[in-house]
């Protein structure tokens, strides 16, 4: 159930994005101008096309061909957001971590599923993880937002005051990658950077977990979840921010450094 409530969350920022969009040219021609592009297009539209199942969640497709991509996250309060979920062997094949590091983290994974008084990343095993993540830190969290389609643009909106902040991806990835510390949280968590972190998911899993224990590697529940502190985002990035939208353009701090 939790899953289609948040389908249907994702859908409904989608089309509020798509419309802002379609009915306020300035924004666009904002968006156009920080990528370098021209700015007065005959025509554009924006494309819902999260439902694809990639990184991007809408496009802004121009009638000479200089298009947007666009990854979305919506959040309210401090905002944690997940922006990936994945298997530990597919993590550990994704980023050619060792079968040393693999083992360390199914065994923690599954005490912690049946012992969830205690830390997932204890403090015996903390220092293997570390090193282990260090060297391949901006990968995850690159990968986490960008996916294989490189979205142009991350959007957030802050749903809980009605507004929207536009970064370019390239100069969010390029501080973000500055700013890397590899290190394990009091409550047991990996921590890549002040607002990426990396946990056991958690909770019943999918529909079909049922078949399985949660102490079994096959529960959904055991799946790494790469999050991200929306709000902190917001602050520690504001230099880079394109602008933020609340019915109007604000704060076109971008412009003007």
């Amino acid at each position: 159930m939790r899953g289609n409530i948040n389908h249907s969350i994702g859908k409904e920022n989608e089309e509020i994005l798509t419309d802002i969009f379609n009915k306020n040219r300035k924004l666009f021609q904002l968006i156009a101008k920080n990528f370098g592009n021209n700015e007065n297009v005959i025509s554009y539209t924006a494309e819902r096309i999260g439902h694809l199942g990639k990184k991007s969640d809408f496009t802004i497709n121009t009638s000479n061909g200089d298009n947007y991509s666009v990854t979305v996250k919506s959040f309210k309060g401090n905002g944690f957001n997940q922006v990936s979920r994945v298997g530990i062997s597919r993590f550990i094949s994704n980023f050619n971590l060792s079968v040393q590091i693999k083992k360390v983290l199914e065994r923690a994974t599954i005490r912690y599923a049946t012992k969830t008084t205690q830390k997932w990343i204890t403090d015996e095993i903390k220092d293997t993880v570390v090193n282990s993540f260090k060297s391949v830190a901006f990968d995850i969290i690159q990968d986490s937002l960008s996916g294989e389609d490189n979205p142009m643009l991350l959007v957030l909106m802050q749903s809980d005051v009605d507004r929207i902040y536009f970064f370019k991806m390239d100069d969010f990835l390029k501080q973000m990658k500055e700013e890397l510390k590899t290190e394990i949280t009091p409550r047991g968590v990996i921590s890549l950077h002040p607002c990426f972190t990396i946990q056991r998911k958690g909770g019943n899993g999918r529909k079909d977990d049922a078949l399985f224990g949660k102490e079994s590697l096959k529960h959904g529940g055991n799946d790494l979840q790469i999050k991200m502190k929306s709000l902190a985002i917001i602050k520690s990035f504001s230099s880079i921010v394109i602008c933020n939208y609340a019915g109007e353009i604000v704060n076109e701090q971008y412009l003007k450094r």
